[in-house]
């Protein structure tokens, strides 16, 4: 009998150790930063943001809740301008797409919670927002001169709402700019994530 209790350990433990090689934990330095190194540097690194994206582990960090969604990809908007064959800002806009395998791990890195080697734990990433907030508000802002912008609403942060615009572009608009109306709901999205 002890034998087979032996036998029945190793076995139970060798497949768990299947399952944990099946889902690896993939954290942002080791496993995506030299993929967007490799790839996306000349104009999103080293010191460069071209469109106001940097692939250093700092900038990336303060990214979350704004193109990265954590467990949602399909909301994260770097993986939609890497993946996306229809999307007008395609990255990278010079040089050949990232490979199949790349993309991927972005998008598997997004689904496991777009963690960092200093997150406390997997799944759980209060990285820069000190939580994941509200998900993106799609609507139409008005302005104090009543034009209409066609927008996510990502966040708040220093007095600007932060909107996803079509086609990716992300856009700062300072508050009192807003229409009473619009203001309005985004002072009710921003007390969502508190």
């Amino acid at each position: 009998m002890p034998r087979r209790k032996t036998i029945l350990s190793v076995c139970f433990l060798a497949m768990a150790g299947c399952v944990a090689m099946a889902n690896p934990i993939i954290v942002y330095e080791k496993d995506i930063f030299p993929i967007f190194k490799k790839n996306c540097s000349r104009c999103h690194g080293n010191g460069k943001s071209k469109g106001g994206v940097s692939i250093d582990v700092a900038d990336m960090k303060s990214d979350i809740g704004r193109i990265i969604i954590p467990k949602d990809p399909g909301e994260s908007m770097i993986y939609e301008v890497l993946s996306s064959p229809t999307i007008k800002n395609k990255m990278p806009q010079k040089g050949r797409k990232l490979a199949q395998r790349d993309i991927d791990k972005v998008r598997d890195w997004i689904m496991g919670g777009a963690l960092f080697n200093d997150d406390p734990s997997p799944g759980k990433n209060t990285t820069a927002t000190g939580g994941l907030g509200p998900k993106p508000l799609p609507g139409t802002w008005t302005n104090t001169d009543g034009k209409a912008i066609k927008a996510d609403l990502l966040r708040v942060q220093q007095g600007k709402a932060v909107l996803r615009l079509p086609g990716g572009r992300v856009y700062h608009y300072p508050l009192n700019r807003l229409s009473a109306e619009s203001r309005a709901r985004v002072k009710e999205f921003a007390q969502q994530g508190k």
